[in-house]
């Protein structure tokens, strides 16, 4: 439970690293802004993001802004740290055909589960395909 004097908001309270690294961010720095400033429903996804144990990525925004929890850093490889809250296109430019339509039906407002799907990565200096399952909620 959030300590009620904490400045810390309370849905980015946590022991995981990326909860650190959510808390101690510059947002005023991307277009999410100030976490102060955050909608409810960014609010409770990072909650949830922060605390799943799953492998999670949140897409958020115009600018589609690529969060990440502690599960993603094996995949992120070295695209971790730097591919914290910046535009999922630069971070993931070389899965882009395999996801980014994935990523504009959800913002479209469709669910998807997919299953299957080739998800070519370029982590540490190695590129690899992995076979993937999609859940994406808008």
């Amino acid at each position: 439970m959030a300590d009620p004097n904490s400045s810390v908001p309370f849905f980015l309270c946590g022991t995981l690293l990326m909860a650190e690294q959510f808390r101690t961010f510059e947002w005023s720095s991307t277009p999410l802004g100030s976490a102060s400033t955050w909608s409810p429903t960014l609010q409770s996804m990072v909650q949830l993001l922060i605390a799943s144990r799953q492998p999670m990525f949140l897409v958020w925004g115009e600018q589609r802004t690529y969060l990440y929890n502690d599960a993603m850093i094996p995949i992120m490889g070295s695209k971790h740290p730097a591919g914290f809250a910046a535009p999922m296109h630069e971070v993931w430019s070389e899965a882009l055909s395999a996801i980014s339509p994935l990523i504009v039906r959800a913002f479209e407002g469709d669910a998807i589960h997919q299953t299957g799907v080739p998800f070519r990565s370029t982590v540490a200096a190695s590129s690899r395909t992995a076979i993937s399952t999609f859940h994406i909620h808008p």
